[in-house]
């Protein structure tokens, strides 16, 4: 679990992405790439034109085109000209899709109702209505103080530190630190102040 209420959405998406695919391989789906996914997932909300689903993923242009021609080629998309605009395309599953497409919805409701008993009921819906919600317009801070920059600086090192459970795997050998960092070195030779003098011991015939 990270601090940042962004990059625990982040593990969630992958975690949700992977999920799907795992499962519509095993209903004998053929597997499709995260980024593919995404492209995927932006036709699903209502997106069909080629540009805003690019700037929506923040990619050209030419590769969500490449990825929308594999998807054409499968069938899984159709391509068809824009009435109101004949240089753009508008872009929507096919028939052929429709019932992979139901699978697709099947197995996030299923997904959905795994995620509510792991973390609770309440949580969950707790989560739906807040990540449903109008949040409003992005907000442009002003220049922040070196205050707020050496706050940000603990919470990053904060952050960086091992979990508990990584520094019990360390402490049993599953990572060791060097011990010799920050020791002192110790020489052999002797101080300046007690050199040993040695007695020369004359052989006797």
């Amino acid at each position: 679990m990270h601090r940042k209420l962004l990059l625990n959405m982040l593990r969630a998406v992958y975690w949700y992405c992977d999920a799907l695919q795992d499962n519509l391989e095993a209903q004998g789906y053929r597997r499709t790439s995260r980024a593919m996914a995404f492209v995927m997932f932006n036709i699903a909300q209502g997106e069909h034109r080629a540009s805003n689903i690019a700037r929506n993923l923040g990619i050209s242009r030419q590769a969500v085109g490449q990825m929308l021609t594999e998807l054409k080629n499968r069938n899984v998309i159709a391509v068809c000209e824009d009435p109101g605009n004949r240089r753009s395309r508008i872009i929507d599953f096919t028939s052929e899709f429709a019932e992979e497409g139901a699978a697709c919805a099947e197995i996030l409701t299923k997904l959905d109702a795994d995620v509510s008993a792991c973390v609770g009921k309440s949580d969950f819906q707790a989560m739906e209505r807040a990540l449903s919600k109008n949040w409003g317009a992005r907000r442009i801070f002003g220049r922040l103080t070196q205050g707020e920059l050496r706050k940000g600086r603990a919470e990053r090192r904060a952050d960086d530190e091992p979990s508990e459970q990584g520094t019990k795997t360390l402490a049993q050998g599953g990572g060791r630190a060097s011990k010799t960092r920050g020791r002192k070195k110790i020489s052999s030779r002797p101080a300046a102040g007690h050199r040993i003098k040695r007695r020369h011991v004359k052989k006797q015939a």
